[in-house]
């Protein structure tokens, strides 16, 4: 919502805001063959959206995506 988004916008003038990518094993963007997913409030460019990834560091297979790395939507 336009409230949310505007709490977010001022709370990120006060601090670093992060938030979890997803968890539907989709991408934010678009992909070939995908339906884009972004999360909010991961997906705005203001929030450090967060992925999850095994000991391995291999991305877990339910964690959303971005296709570039450090892409901001």
């Amino acid at each position: 919502s336009i409230a949310v988004q505007d709490a977010l916008m001022t709370a990120y003038t006060r601090s670093v805001l992060v938030a979890s990518a997803g968890n539907a094993g989709l991408p934010n963007e678009y992909v070939p063959g995908y339906i884009p997913v972004p999360n909010y409030p991961a997906a705005f460019s203001y929030v450090i959206g967060v992925m999850s990834v095994s000991n391995a560091g291999v991305e877990s297979p339910f964690t959303n995506w971005d296709v570039k790395a450090f892409n901001s939507i």
